[in-house]
């Protein structure tokens, strides 16, 4: 198989996965985990990781949520979600981990590497404040 005939594969997998999401959660978080494990390099593939960290977060499971945002936001793989994944990481850092100064961090990043995403004006407000309530 060509790449284009991955890249289509791919797609249909993670539209049969993600067609479960808002029904099936434990069966959706399965099936995109298994589109991301296919394609882990593909845009298919990252957003189903994506989608499934966002199943963790929303089910309380906060460290495997973590461990999926940071690979998406890897700067290596270019993921198209990668300032989303760093958002969503430092909110659980600061809401649900109480930990300000890693939230900082990650805040501080998503305004560094994309400084004109539709996240960054909420990341610098939250810099600012973090950095008052850290002492930076």
């Amino acid at each position: 198989a060509d790449a284009a005939d991955d890249g289509e594969e791919a797609l249909k997998d993670f539209a049969a996965a993600g067609s479960l999401a808002g029904r099936e959660g434990a069966r959706a978080d399965s099936a995109l985990q298994k589109v991301y494990s296919k394609y882990p390099r593909k845009v298919a593939g990252l957003e189903a990781l994506f989608q499934s960290a966002e199943i963790h977060r929303k089910r309380g499971d906060v460290a495997e949520a973590l461990r999926m945002y940071a690979i998406i936001s890897d700067t290596s793989l270019g993921a198209s979600r990668a300032q989303d994944a760093l958002f969503q990481a430092a909110e659980i850092q600061r809401t649900r981990l109480s930990q300000p100064r890693r939230a900082l961090d990650l805040y501080t990043e998503l305004v560094t590497r994309y400084p004109d995403s539709w996240l960054a004006p909420e990341a610098r407000r939250w810099v600012d404040a973090l950095k008052k309530e850290v002492g930076s």
